[in-house]
């Protein structure tokens, strides 16, 4: 497992990921903080604005599946065309071999978003100045009674709501690399592995199933957007580990009959 950590954060693909998540954050918050600065009121904002504006607003928020599948997932595709899957699996055994996917797939994305996320709130940190109501009032930022930020902002300088939507990013980009692998393992072409999540996230955020069978699924806003309880981000967090727990096991049994079967 370690030989595979090490060469997953050798290449380049999980830092264009990482890149390619920060330049969707940025190029949602940056023109704001021009406008502002052009407009000479730049000192009624601060980290808190430019840093969640994107996460709570952004449509870039719909290439989260696309930077987390680039960054990991591809190597499954590759191991399937080459056949280099079935000596790995001979040597070890099918389910360390899974294992090892999912666990380096996960942290990878994971990684990506997560770290991409944090950059941005550092950078923002630096420019605009941190979220310090004591010392600029003027800056404070009013959340709904009950919210989860609302109960993270309370702390000096807000860091559990930095930490909080950090987190929230994380648990994002390692769900969908890993179905990212799983897709993989189904469909060895590494083009359709980052694109088809990209396909599914955006019918899942366009309520499909709402149109289509009459109910509605959460989706991964629920860990981190502005007007989402603990009750909700609860439930969130229950479906999304049920989900992972089936895309993990259908990708066991994928990984299973390509081993038998070739």
């Amino acid at each position: 497992m370690i030989s595979e950590l090490k060469f997953a954060f050798k290449r380049p693909q999980i830092y264009i990921g990482l890149l390619g998540m920060f330049i969707c954050l940025l190029s949602s918050s940056l023109p704001i903080w021009l406008t502002r600065v052009a407009q000479g009121d730049k000192e009624f904002m601060s980290a808190m604005d430019l840093s969640f504006t994107p996460i709570f607003f952004g449509g870039t928020i719909l290439l989260m599946p696309f930077c987390a599948a680039i960054s990991y997932a591809s190597t499954q595709a590759d191991e399937i065309k080459t056949g280099f899957i079935f000596p790995r699996i001979i040597r070890g055994s099918l389910n360390r071999y899974a294992v090892t996917k999912i666990f380096v797939a996960a942290l990878s994305g994971a990684f990506a978003l997560g770290t991409a996320c944090l950059l941005h709130m550092v950078f923002w940190h630096i420019v605009a100045g941190p979220y310090d109501i004591q010392a600029r009032p003027e800056i404070e930022v009013f959340f709904a009674d009950g919210t989860i930020y609302s109960t993270l902002c309370s702390y000096p300088y807000a860091w559990p709501a930095f930490a909080h939507a950090i987190a929230g990013f994380a648990l994002t980009g390692a769900f969908w690399s890993v179905v990212s692998l799983w897709i993989a393992s189904i469909i060895p072409d590494t083009q359709l592995v980052v694109t088809i999540p990209v396909v599914v996230y955006y019918l899942w955020k366009s309520n499909f199933t709402g149109y289509a069978f009459g109910f509605e699924l959460p989706d991964f806003t629920g860990f981190y957007n502005d007007g989402v309880t603990w009750l909700q981000y609860g439930y969130a967090l229950g479906f999304h580990v049920l989900l992972f727990i089936l895309i993990v096991w259908l990708y066991h049994k994928s990984l299973k009959r390509r081993s038998c079967y070739a």
